[in-house]
Formats: C-alpha cells, structure tokens, sequence
C-alpha cells in the first residue's frame, strides 16, 4: 500500500483500509454470515447453470483484475478489489456444486473436495508471496495482472471440459437475504473502522447499530425469501 498510494489521484486516509478489505467480500469472517452468499448463489447456480455461473465468475475475475490493474485513482483500485471479492464469491460456491455432480462416487468426491481445501489453502499461503514478489520486482499492478492469463486458460478450458447442470426446482434466489448481509457487512466495517478510531459520532454509530440490525435480520429475510 505504500508504494501504491503516491501514484494514485485522489488518495485519501482511509483508501487503503477500503483498498485492502473490499476483497474479503468473498472471505468468510466469524461475525460474518457466509452461508447466505452460499445459498444465494447455489441456488442461482441452480438455475442458470453451475457451469454458467462458475465461468461467469471467473471472467468477472479477470475484469476486475483489469480494472485494478489500470487504476489511476483510489476509488478505481477499490472498484477493482470489490469486483475480485464479488467474482471469487461467485466461484467458489460453484466449484463445490460442480465436484458434487461430477464425482458421483462418494469415495472420489471426498477425495476432490479434499483437493480442492487444499489447494485453497496453498493458495491462501502462497498467494501474498508471489503478489508481494512481483509488487518488489516489477510494480504493483503486475500483482493483479498475474490473474489475467489464469483466468483466459481456466475459462477456456472450462468451455471445452466441464459439464453444465442445473435444478431449477430448488425454490427461489435468497434475495432479500443477499441483500441484507451486503448491507450488514460494509455498515459493520464502516462503524468499527470509524469507532476503533476514536469517533463516537452519531452517524458512525448509527452505521455500526445499522450493520449489527441487518445482519441479526439476516435469517429471517431467508425464510421470508423461501418461505420455510
């Protein structure tokens, strides 16, 4: 973030707290409700296709990737980091749905879901050392420009290999749901950012008990959602 910030038009204080946790839009946190961004989208993979979702997911990758790669101010390089968290909370929820439907046999699924923790977890480890050799090599950009031939391969192979499936059966998308918990999480984040701070002002409180109250509410707008 040093290196980035003089380089950006429009820097102010706060960019790089924002810059730096808009990825973990994707990220399950304690306090944090992740199983509806799972249901959400298994249920949109459902009916649009797990195959669909799961390469539109990594093409929206790849744009942000581009667009964070390119940011010539703070708020493009936030756009970009949103838009990577968005995308990987697309493709990771797809992945599971598509081991669940290719591995048939539940020895081989146990064995593909294994494989696919693991190397989710290597890449967790491994990922901010190659991204911090490249921003100390060359610039750091090239720490997202790194994403874009990953994401041409994955996609292009994923067209010749995968197989599509969907459920449209499986009842309605979890809107409401979705909703509150985005709305939650950035009011929660805004709140205790501005309150570790030392700010006890009214509208960063009212931020903070605003992400609390949606988040509370979360479940009882996916009932309301399914209706069950």
């Amino acid at each position: 973030m040093p290196r980035t910030g003089p380089r950006l038009r429009g820097t102010g204080k706060s960019w790089s707290y924002w810059a730096g946790s808009s990825l973990d839009t994707h990220r399950p946190r304690r306090g944090k409700p992740p199983y509806v961004r799972f249901r959400t989208l298994g249920h949109a993979s459902d009916r649009f296709g797990r195959k669909r979702l799961f390469l539109a997911g990594f093409v929206l990758f790849g744009v942000a990737s581009v667009v964070a790669a390119t940011a010539g101010t703070s708020w493009q390089l936030i756009a970009g980091r949103v838009l990577l968290g968005v995308g990987g909370a697309i493709v990771r929820p797809s992945t599971l749905s598509l081991i669940r439907n290719i591995f048939t046999d539940a020895k081989e699924r146990a064995l593909a879901i294994d494989i696919w923790a693991a190397v989710a977890d290597a890449g967790a480890a491994i990922g901010p050392l190659v991204g911090g050799l490249l921003v100390e090599r060359y610039r750091w950009s090239a720490a997202f420009w790194v994403n874009v031939p990953v994401v041409v391969v994955t996609v292009i192979a994923g067209i010749w290999l995968l197989p599509e499936f969907k459920d449209a059966g499986r009842g309605p998308l979890d809107w409401l749901g979705a909703l509150l918990s985005v709305v939650g999480i950035v009011a929660l984040a805004w709140g205790i950012k501005h309150v570790a701070k030392g700010s006890l002002a009214a509208s960063d409180l009212a931020f903070l008990a605003a992400g609390l109250l949606a988040l509370t509410l979360v479940p009882r707008g996916f009932k309301a959602t399914t209706g069950h």
